[in-house]
């Protein structure tokens, strides 16, 4: 127990180091993925407000029931698609699709999509049912789902539209964000608390070194105390105090055979022999030298 007790106070410096790590990795672990979420929902609202734009834009003229049904009309398609671009510039968006509710690709930007159905596309579906969904997409990701070059990470967000089939589906708003802008704001956040953190953690790993500093300085003081033994002035006999039992005088011998496992041998020093033995001692003294 004693060996183990010293094993750790000698890798007290490390351990504490390596609880400093897993904390600050762990806090900025949470962190970020709180960031991210937060870039992805304001994504997102910017996705709804650019759909409450089309809605308000469009009460005057062509309702957006009839647009949703009548984009295979090229005049119409092209009025709806410089309204789209220029509230896509409005708002600092890059691209945007309408889905059918069965994930046909009724309008994009990128007009090489019209008329194409994305496999498995989960999102999609999600919003058809009246979820709004949002996700970072990588470029990897954005070229195997599209089949198109992607010069950077995106956001896509899934808005329901109010519209809907004749099953009671919605069509489907995407719309496009560059993420590495979006997140630029809490990426800062993120550093500065990701500072403060780690200034707050290493202040607390300060103290608590101190007061095992502290800890360690008292057990010695505490060890030094308890070195001093109760010897009588007389005949030399140990006090000893354990609790539950009643104190006792024992001998210097017994004491350190019982505690510390040493083994006496006796003799006599030159003082004692010559005060015992006075006609002796010159001699004996003589044949030890």
């Amino acid at each position: 127990m004693a060996q183990t007790d010293s094993l750790l106070k000698r890798r007290f410096p490390a351990v504490t180091a390596a609880v400093f790590l897993v904390l600050f990795c762990g806090l900025l672990a949470v962190e970020w993925l709180f960031f991210r979420r937060e870039a992805v929902r304001h994504a997102e609202e910017t996705a709804q407000t650019m759909t409450e734009f089309l809605r308000r834009e469009l009460e005057n003229t062509f309702p957006l029931p009839t647009i949703l049904e009548g984009l295979g009309d090229l005049e119409l398609y092209e009025y709806f698609d410089h309204l789209i671009r220029d509230k896509l510039a409005l708002l600092g968006l890059l691209r945007a699709r309408i889905y059918s509710p069965d994930g046909t690709v009724l309008y994009a930007t990128d007009a090489r999509l019209v008329g194409r159905q994305i496999p498995e596309h989960e999102e999609v579906a999600r919003a058809s049912e009246g979820h709004t969904v949002s996700e970072v997409i990588s470029q990897a990701r954005f070229r195997s789902r599209y089949g198109l070059p992607a010069p950077t990470e995106y956001i896509e967000s899934y808005i329901p539209l109010e519209e809907r089939d004749a099953q009671g589906r919605h069509y489907v708003f995407e719309a496009y964000q560059d993420f590495v802008p979006v997140a630029a704001g809490y990426v800062r956040a993120f550093l500065l608390t990701g500072f403060s953190t780690a200034v707050l953690l290493a202040a607390a790993m300060v103290v608590l070194w101190r007061l095992h500093r502290r800890a360690q300085e008292l057990e010695s003081t505490v060890h030094a105390l308890e070195q001093f033994l109760p010897i009588c002035a007389s005949c030399k006999k140990i006090r000893v105090e354990e609790e539950g039992k009643p104190q006792e005088w024992v001998s210097v011998e017994q004491y350190f055979e019982e505690r510390q496992s040493v083994a006496f041998s006796h003799g006599l020093c030159d003082e004692c022999l010559r005060k015992l033995y006075p006609d002796l001692a010159d001699e004996i003294l003589n044949r030890e030298g």
